[in-house]
């Protein structure tokens, strides 16, 4: 019920900006992710900072055992040393079952990230603790180009 209600949040949040404005702030993520199987991740990020601060909606989506499982996610991203390249960041990810702190790099529209999951509770059919690795591509709405 609490995931739902930050869904809701981070979908309405956006009613309260300027619609251009909010096209260069939003991003869609997809990639892959290794938290002991195999996932396709695809979310939605909101850059709450200009340079520094993303907020995300996310969803793994993987099967196993002739089950599909679906693990909805939020994060909180914090970019460091905006000004160089590579981007370092801190991650950390929050689900039903899990938190997972992660550390990685950007490259342009690129992260890449591993972390550890720690469980919140007992899992019935997947072990929701260890370490995780993944690659996401973020694709903004909106490209804000400047020419000099």
């Amino acid at each position: 019920m609490k995931i739902t209600k930050l869904f809701c949040l981070f979908f309405l949040l956006p009613l309260f900006f300027n619609a251009q404005d909010l096209k260069e702030k939003i991003f869609i993520s997809a990639g892959y992710t290794y938290f002991n199987r195999s996932f396709a991740d695809v979310g939605v990020k909101y850059l709450i900072d200009e340079k520094a601060i993303t907020l995300g909606a996310n969803t793994l989506i993987g099967f196993s055992n002739n089950k599909l499982f679906i693990i909805p996610e939020v994060n909180f991203t914090k970019y460091f040393n905006s000004d160089d390249f590579p981007f370092p960041f801190a991650r950390i990810s929050i689900s039903t079952k899990t938190v997972t702190p992660q550390f990685g790099i950007s490259m342009l529209f690129m992260d890449f990230g591993v972390g550890y999951g720690i469980s919140l509770g007992e899992a019935t059919n997947y072990n929701t603790q260890g370490f995780r690795a993944q690659v996401n591509f973020n694709i903004p709405l909106k490209f804000k180009i400047k020419l000099y």
